[in-house]
């Protein structure tokens, strides 16, 4: 079986080092269990360019993009520059686009920090800063190992990471209840003070946020919402607007089909080579019950089919939700109900439609100044461009459930009209009844090669086999 069967990693958080400057009041990996504070090796990071490039190259993607994550990645900054040094090498002369980002709590840097990072400055893309705020409200939650503020020593070398950074550099913010009320006055100091123009903030899963503190960030929002368009207004130009996460989701048409890529396109490398749906599922799942296997001998396909073919109809919870693509963390339903497809609700929906309410006026305000068209992605048009994938095809009838690379489809061919316009195929009929009589055995219908048929039948068996067993697990029946 091969990696085609399901869709590839392209985007990699790479987990240089498990260990960390800092002791974040909030932070999931300091309150862990069972992880060891391992840095990466040369040989893990060998192995683990050459599973990207594998990936890659099996599945015809052109990028490769890798954040280096930890922990804190810059404490294992010499790991830093071997990968970007031997990925560039792997990857020059190649169609493949090679790039990396960095999150970091930018608390360390000197003249070597300084000189790797600069001398791999055009395979950066991003650099995000995790800073939740001025003085006051950075050193109430994050603070070192001996529980000092980091304000002044991030301050201190901001210049530095913006001048290799620019305009890749952005800042995300933790809200926690301490400083939701003053979420506008951080992203003011953040915008004006500092001068960074890419910013987000998130709140954290605070479980004693109440109704009272949705109100403090609808109040809070509100300042953002009139900053930003007011800017919008003065250049008629739609950048402020991109640079505010989670406004400028009201750019974006039609609605998310999953909460995130996390399992599907997009993996968690730790320190050791094992390979998860993310770090922050890697970090609380101290059972290793999501890993799904390691850069030496492989993915388990059937584990990581269930997070390539679940969407939104499979989220418990979000039935009757209108919004369109908000800010859902997987990991942190895992955590809490050991499950990753029933949502937190409560307080923390409300957060998000507070949020939707802002990006909606704000979209129908860029509409009526003529800077966005309106919203037309709820037209019905085609779901595909392969015959294999819209009904005309022996194996699947519906997109979702299609688990071949098109280089492996025998049945791919022309772009189609519409799904709901194609009509049953004459003569098929009784065939798919016996088929979905026989469960998973084939009909025998001459059209796939014997290997296709043949993988398809085992990966069906053991996709059934992982269904049954995390459903049992997970619904608790």
């Amino acid at each position: 079986m091969n990696y085609k069967s399901v869709s590839p990693f392209s985007a990699y958080s790479v987990l240089v080092t498990e260990d960390c400057n800092l002791a974040c009041k909030y932070c999931y990996e300091v309150n862990s269990s069972g992880h060891k504070k391992v840095h990466m090796t040369r040989e893990t990071a060998d192995k683990f360019l050459e599973f990207a490039r594998d990936q890659a190259v099996a599945n015809q993607e052109k990028k490769v993009s890798i954040s280096f994550f930890g922990g804190e990645p810059v404490l294992a900054i010499d790991m830093i520059d071997y990968i970007c040094t031997k990925g560039k090498d792997m990857f020059d002369g190649t169609d493949i686009d090679f790039h990396v980002g960095i999150i970091t709590n930018a608390t360390l840097m000197n003249e070597k920090i300084y000189n790797i990072f600069k001398k791999h400055i055009d395979l950066f893309v991003s650099c995000q800063l995790s800073v939740d705020g001025p003085h006051d409200i950075q050193d109430s939650n994050r603070v070192t190992k001996s529980g000092k503020g980091t304000f002044s020593r991030i301050e201190s070398n901001l210049k530095f990471w913006k001048g290799l950074f620019g305009d890749k550099l952005n800042v995300h913010g933790v809200l926690s209840k301490q400083s939701i009320g003053r979420l506008y006055d951080s992203y003011i100091y953040f915008r004006e003070v500092w001068g960074i123009k890419k910013i987000w903030f998130l709140p954290c899963k605070d479980p004693e946020f109440t109704d009272e503190d949705v109100s403090l960030y609808d109040r809070e929002l509100n300042k953002i919402y009139e900053y930003i368009m007011k800017h919008v207004r003065e250049d008629n130009s739609l950048n402020e607007i991109e640079y505010y996460a989670p406004l400028d989701r009201c750019l974006r048409n039609g609605k998310a089909d999953k909460p995130c890529g996390a399992g599907d396109t997009y993996c968690a490398v730790t320190a050791t080579g094992d390979v998860y749906p993310c770090h922050h599922i890697y970090y609380i799942d101290t059972e290793g019950e999501t890993c799904l296997g390691n850069i030496f001998d492989g993915v388990d396909l059937s584990k990581k089919y269930i997070w390539s073919a679940y969407d939104n109809s499979d989220m418990v919870g979000c039935e009757d939700c209108d919004h369109p693509s908000c800010y859902r963390c997987i990991a942190e339903n895992y955590e809490k109900y050991k499950t990753p497809f029933t949502q937190i609700t409560g307080v923390h929906c409300k957060f998000m439609k507070i949020d939707l309410k802002y990006q909606r006026i704000m979209r129908e305000e860029i509409e009526k100044m003529g800077l966005m068209e309106s919203d037309n992605s709820n037209k019905k048009g085609p779901i595909s461009d392969c015959v294999g994938k819209t009904g005309h095809c022996d194996v699947v009838t519906r997109v979702e459930d299609c688990i071949f690379d098109r280089a492996d489809c025998t049945q791919y061919s022309t772009p189609p009209v519409d799904f709901d316009k194609i009509d049953e195929p004459q003569g098929h009929t009784e065939e798919k009844n016996e088929q979905a009589t026989n469960n998973v055995s084939c009909g025998g219908c001459g059209s796939c090669s014997s290997d296709i048929k043949e993988d398809m039948t085992n990966m069906l068996d053991e996709i059934i086999s992982v269904l049954v067993k995390y459903h049992t697990k997970w619904s608790g029946k």
